[in-house]
């Protein structure tokens, strides 16, 4: 009865504030949208994800069109959004949805959780927003709300094991995915990670991190991730006005288009960076003439790259995966920022020489 009537006091405050938290695809039932949406939510806030999500469902409006897409076309839309796996699994998904379960995103946890890039969290938002399923969707403020009700302070195996169970029991409703998305944005709004708004708060009663008066220390913070240094040597080659662009095969950017780059560990004598980029790419420099540098900040890099103007001993061929291109033409494949600046730096060093 206690869970029943909290349940209700959840779903009313949610029905309260849903508009302060706009996001288009709460609008819809769509698997497909919905899905789209928890894969561009991972690790991304959502002011930045609702023009993409908005940019990609005008392009792409059902999952089959996803499917029957060049991975250049879908790669090029998410430009900018980072973490581009999450693109290329979700092609791969579509693809193997429309091979093994006839364009139908499965219902069972166990077959939606096979797809690639998906993951306990996703199944579980998908499954219960969507299909109504009782399956708990535990992202970083569920796991805060239930840490602090329940008063567990670490980070373990059981303690995730217990919010769970009582997860599931919470989910006994006829509304999981509004629970299971209230409780989301309870942890966004209310229950935050600093500066919780315990006089807010429906659970007050209940919570035994605020009984303990340290609502901000349920759970233990997660240790920093230390930012890895990468030393990164890209190479502008240009014959006439195209410029050589190769397709990495590797790394977080690979599928996409880019110049070509090798990462070394701690030397940058030239010598070393001619015979990697031989062994990665084939191109024998002839001469290499250092332009610029920049560091690229990402989540958990700092890349620093130094940009070279080079010329080889024989012009490459074009194959899958390198292409000459003219430089007004670069806009229209998939470029990672990183490549981006690149070329900025390249384009004004070589109007600086006429």
């Amino acid at each position: 009865m206690y869970n029943t009537i909290k349940k209700q006091e959840l779903l009313r405050w949610y029905n309260l504030n849903i508009n302060k938290r706009y996001m288009p695809w709460r609008s819809t039932n769509d698997p497909y949208k919905i899905w789209l949406s928890e894969i561009m939510l991972q690790q991304t806030q959502v002011k930045t994800v609702i023009p993409y999500y908005n940019k990609w469902i005008k392009k792409y409006p059902t999952l089959e069109s996803v499917a029957k897409s060049n991975i250049d076309d879908l790669l090029k839309i998410w430009e900018g959004l980072g973490y581009y796996s999450r693109c290329r699994n979700f092609h791969k998904s579509s693809i193997k949805i429309f091979q093994d379960y006839n364009g139908k995103i499965p219902e069972d946890f166990d077959q939606f959780k096979e797809l690639p890039g998906v993951g306990e969290y996703t199944a579980g938002a998908v499954l219960s927003i969507a299909f109504g399923k009782k399956i708990p969707a535990i992202d970083t403020n569920i796991l805060r709300v239930m840490s602090r009700i329940l008063g567990l302070k670490e980070r373990s195996k059981s303690n995730l094991s217990k919010i769970k169970i009582n997860m599931i029991d919470y989910l006994n409703t006829e509304r999981p995915g509004d629970i299971n998305q209230a409780l989301m944005d309870f942890g966004a709004m209310i229950c935050k990670n600093k500066d919780p708004v315990c006089k807010n708060c429906i659970f007050q009663d209940i919570c035994k991190a605020w009984e303990v008066g340290d609502p901000e220390g349920y759970p233990a913070k997660n240790k920093k991730v230390a930012v890895k240094k990468i030393l990164m040597s890209s190479g502008i080659l240009v014959d006439d006005e195209l410029i050589l662009i190769v397709k990495k095969k590797n790394g977080i950017y690979r599928e996409m288009w880019q110049f070509p780059s090798i990462t070394i560990k701690s030397s940058i004598k030239k010598n070393l960076i001619k015979k990697k980029f031989k062994e990665e790419f084939g191109i024998k420099i002839k001469s290499m003439k250092l332009i610029g540098s920049f560091n690229h900040l990402l989540s958990h890099r700092n890349i620093n790259v130094k940009v070279f103007s080079i010329e080889a001993r024989k012009t490459l061929i074009e194959s899958k995966d390198f292409k000459w291109i003219k430089a007004k033409n670069l806009n229209s494949l998939p470029l990672p920022n990183l490549d981006k600046r690149v070329f900025k730096l390249f384009h004004n060093y070589r109007n600086d020489s006429k």
